[in-house]
């Protein structure tokens, strides 16, 4: 089974050693990185970004779980909510959580909260794979870009970048520069 990296953000210093417990038991693969207990160390780590799954509190010391995520560059995919308070439910699956857990936490419900993770997981590999594939079996596309004087007809796999001046953007390829009157 592979390791699964794994930080938890909870302010009660007892329910994450609870959590901690319940995960060796019934997770042994999930490794806890780190933990944190209030919003600024809690930013901190999500944003060292060392992690597959995230633990979080609702209530947090200094606010809440939905108060650290909007402070974030952009939202951990991972998330599962462990909390006290269920009426959090719907804010916490518009942040795509993968689960909402209670607290007390059914040791049952943690196990089938990592495995949707872990399969979450696997699954956004397998469809970066996918799309990868396709990206490079569509390398040959060509398309026409038309400026004052000429046509020009352009693999897609030369363009380097597109470089947007107002209404003209300039396409630059491996052999040249084409300057097209659209935005």
């Amino acid at each position: 089974s592979i390791m699964i990296k794994a930080i938890i953000i909870e302010d009660e210093h007892q329910a994450r050693e609870a959590l901690q417990k319940m995960l060796r038991l019934v997770a042994p693969n999930v490794q806890i990185t780190g933990t944190a207990d209030s919003l600024i160390p809690a930013k901190e780590l999500l944003e060292q970004a060392n992690f597959d799954l995230v633990f979080l509190d609702i209530q947090l010391k200094d606010g809440t779980a939905f108060d650290l995520l909007v402070a974030l560059q952009r939202l951990p995919k991972t998330l599962i909510f462990t909390t006290a308070h269920s009426e959090y439910a719907i804010q916490a699956f518009k942040v795509h959580a993968i689960d909402y857990l209670l607290k007390p936490i059914n040791p049952q419900e943690l196990l089938l909260a990592v495995n949707r993770a872990v399969k979450q997981a696997q699954d956004q590999v397998h469809l970066e794979k996918l799309l990868s594939e396709q990206l490079t079996s569509q390398v040959d596309h060509k398309i026409i870009l038309k400026t004052n004087r000429a046509q020009h007809i352009v693999k897609t796999s030369q363009i380097i970048r597109l470089q947007a001046e107002g209404a003209y953007t300039t396409f630059i390829t491996s052999e040249k520069s084409i300057f097209v009157s659209k935005n």
